[in-house]
């Protein structure tokens, strides 16, 4: 039987399950392995501010390590009552990453179609972008589902005239806007590019037109100024500092473009490139004002980024973060090039082989981009891997210089039977983790008073005791490391031989001592190689 002969009810049911499916599948990957992954990178920021500041500190600085307001007020809010944990860090980004596929392709059904929409959740949760930033605790997936689903409304608000769409366009943009403030652009862009679509439309009233927005623009303004007037006030000098840095080159655009587009195979990414042109030909086509919204947004995203500069956006995975917003529009495109292809074959006419299809190019998706390549058990840094293999485009193993021995004999014992303390940690450059690969063993993130763990001049056992995570244990803390189950504790006296990159910022004289203090405690390491000095826990022997 023809979907085009069905029903229009049973139509639309096979298209919200194909969206369903993808939904099962994009959580699927986002939930795999999540329980114990290591906190790693920007993900401490918000971290340490929660701890160390109080609500009204929060709410009135944005701090020059960018941890996210509302970030930082959730995770002190956790530990002020229920307490911190793997879920309560991640449930937020977790979720929004989850429902991104349901919700962006249901709103965008009506310019796209069923088969577009179809699609466009498989490319959703599929994309490896997505997943990294649905298991990260930063604000971009938050970002990505309501800066583009208040874009979406706006446009909804302007050709239904609903007023509820108007008032969710107001609230989404501006809690958009809040979680990150590099947002705003895209956020603000539907109310000007909307004025000049009705400036260019000759049935459109210019005079009707401002009467409609200047309402929408006011109320905009006042709801941004209520959450964003306080910290720009208060802390104004870190957006200075954050601003007019070095410029952005058009190699960092390329580089974050085809990041998004998920593959690491040059053909596949070459070949989705031109799925992606053959979209917007096809969009102008059938919804030449909606194309036009779209790229205009996107388009004053990656112009707001040029002029702003901000910090260390001349990297690709920085301005990937910072222009997420435009990941679902080269996705929609994606999607339409890949519907104008199959609406070519007349066996897609069938609702068994459409759902074929979709499953098929989610696999081929799938296997050629990072995810594959990071799947093995056990692997507590699956989320840092992708950012290295999406960021720097680099295997973890590229970054190791060598392997110690007793890593390598470690890998000889079933997977998973003993579980590491790994010391020191560092918020930058922490390679150690990518270890695993050779000795399949959990691991635990270990926590050296005054090696700065956070990045930040913080009392690093009591932020760990405050976090409560299983992923992280404080080295200083005897009791904690015998209650942690670990059978080895292992340092690493040099980190810097050990990846072929300077790492700066490590002092060994911190760590010297506490491996003294183990040395006292527990008598001679087990391992003293040069590499490694690894010593045997009671309480895994």
């Amino acid at each position: 039987m023809r979907w085009g002969r069905l029903p229009a009810a049973i139509v639309r049911a096979r298209a919200h399950t194909a969206i369903v499916v993808a939904c099962a599948a994009g959580i699927a990957l986002r939930l795999y392995q999540l329980p114990g992954q290591i906190p790693y990178d920007d993900e401490w920021h918000a971290l340490v501010k929660a701890h160390t500041s109080g609500y009204a500190d929060i709410l009135t600085s944005f701090g020059i390590n960018d941890y996210s307001i509302p970030l930082a007020v959730y995770f002190k809010l956790l530990m002020d009552t229920i307490g911190m944990s793997d879920w309560g860090l991640r449930a937020p980004f977790l979720l929004a990453g989850a429902v991104t596929p349901l919700v962006l392709s249901l709103l965008l059904r009506p310019h796209i179609g069923p088969l577009g929409a179809g699609l466009m959740a498989w490319l959703l949760a599929v994309s490896p972008l997505l997943v990294y930033f649905s298991r990260t605790a930063r604000p971009y997936a938050l970002t990505l589902l309501l800066g583009f689903a208040a874009v979406l409304l706006a446009y909804r608000w302007w050709t239904t005239r609903g007023r509820a769409a108007a008032l969710s366009y107001v609230l989404l943009a501006g809690l958009t806007a809040w979680l990150h403030l590099v947002t705003l652009p895209f956020v603000c862009a539907p109310l000007p590019v909307l004025f000049l679509l009705s400036v260019f439309d000759r049935t459109a009233s210019v005079r009707q037109a401002l009467a409609r927005l200047v309402p929408i623009v006011l109320l905009t303004l006042l709801f941004l100024l209520v959450l964003l007037g306080p910290p720009l006030y208060g802390d104004f000098r870190a957006i200075a500092f954050k601003a007019a840095q070095e410029p952005i080159p058009l190699s960092t655009l390329m580089g974050a473009l085809a990041g998004m587009l998920g593959a690491e195979n040059r053909i596949v990414t070459t070949v989705l490139a031109l799925l992606a042109v053959a979209g917007v030909v096809r969009l102008c086509h059938t919804d030449r004002r909606f194309a036009c919204y779209l790229l205009l947004a996107g388009l004053a995203q990656l112009l707001g980024l040029f002029v702003a500069r901000p910090l260390d956006a001349r990297y690709v995975l920085i301005f990937e973060k910072y222009s997420l917003l435009v990941l679902p529009i080269l996705l929609v495109l994606v999607s339409l090039g890949i519907a104008l292809v199959l609406s070519w074959l007349r066996a897609i006419r069938y609702g068994l082989v459409r759902d074929v299809v979709f499953l098929g190019l989610a696999v081929v998706l799938f296997q050629a981009g990072p995810l594959p390549h990071l799947m093995q058990r056990p692997n507590n840094a699956l989320t840092l891997g992708l950012a290295v293999r999406i960021g720097l485009g680099l295997d973890d193993r590229d970054l190791l210089a060598r392997v110690p021995e007793f890593y390598r004999q470690l890998g000889q014992l079933p997977p998973s039977s003993v579980t590491l303390v790994e010391a020191p940690a560092r918020l930058i450059a922490d390679h150690v983790p990518f270890y695993q690969r050779v000795h399949r063993q959990q691991i635990v993130t270990g926590a050296v008073t005054r090696m700065h763990l956070s990045g930040e001049q913080t009392d690093e056992s009591e932020l760990v005791r405050a976090l409560n995570l299983p992923s992280v244990v404080d080295v200083c803390d005897v009791r904690a490391m015998f209650a942690s189950g670990a059978r080895y504790l292992v340092f690493h006296p040099d980190l810097s031989a050990e990846i072929p990159f300077v790492l700066r910022g490590v002092n060994p004289r911190y760590l010297s001592q506490c491996i003294e203090e183990y040395r006292d405690l527990l008598g001679d390491p087990v391992v003293d190689d040069g590499a490694l000095i690894v010593f045997s826990l009671p309480a895994g022997r």
